[in-house]
């Protein structure tokens, strides 16, 4: 559901009035919006799709990402849900209520062609408590990012560091990072199965 072609918000609630009913049986949900504003009609129209949602995509026009807080798109245990994507969206719009014990795939993009030199600031805390919660978690991908510290992460400065743990993730594709932002992230967790 591309809904920046939607002429109003009106039109985009009627759109999720008359999906509401069938979204219980959705497998996959993609979904680009062009604020906020939609964001929550849109998460409002789309608050049944537990059961079946095996996978998960969420964009939001980049002008609007990073100015209002995120939304919680997802909330609630989601039992098949095994991939998610986020474009220039907050971490919060899927990892904030929702549990995925079955996520193996989550890519986090921010496309360069809508903002030059600039990366998404990304709290490294919550994006590895994004993978580490994930426990079944197999692929990650990272685009544009660079971390910020909230301070309680000095403990990965230490001679022997504190890694968060992420078990079962075999690959790592991280793009448009500088040294010092890998450095950062692979000094920060313990993959056993990269």
């Amino acid at each position: 559901l591309d809904f920046r072609y939607c002429e109003s918000l009106g039109e985009a609630r009627t759109l999720m009035t008359a999906l509401h009913p069938h979204l219980a049986r959705c497998f996959s949900f993609r979904a680009s919006v062009p604020d906020w504003d939609w964001m929550t009609a849109v998460a409002e129209g789309a608050d049944n799709m537990h059961a079946s949602l095996e996978e998960f995509s969420l964009r939001i026009d980049p002008g609007d990402a990073e100015e209002t807080a995120p939304i919680p798109f997802l909330q609630g245990t989601f039992p098949r849900l095994h991939a998610i994507t986020l474009e220039q969206t907050p971490l919060a719009c899927a990892f904030a209520r929702a549990h995925a014990p079955e996520l193996r795939r989550f890519d986090l993009i921010r496309d360069h062609k809508y903002h030059t030199n600039q990366r998404m600031r990304l709290a490294l805390r919550d994006y590895l408590n994004a993978l580490s919660g994930s426990p079944m978690l197999e692929t990650a991908k990272l685009q544009n990012s660079i971390f910020s510290l909230d301070g309680n992460e000095t403990c990965i400065f230490y001679a022997s560091p504190e890694r968060t743990s992420i078990t079962s993730l075999t690959h790592l594709s991280l793009y448009g990072l500088d040294a010092p932002n890998i450095a950062l992230l692979i000094d920060a967790v313990e993959l056993p199965s990269l």
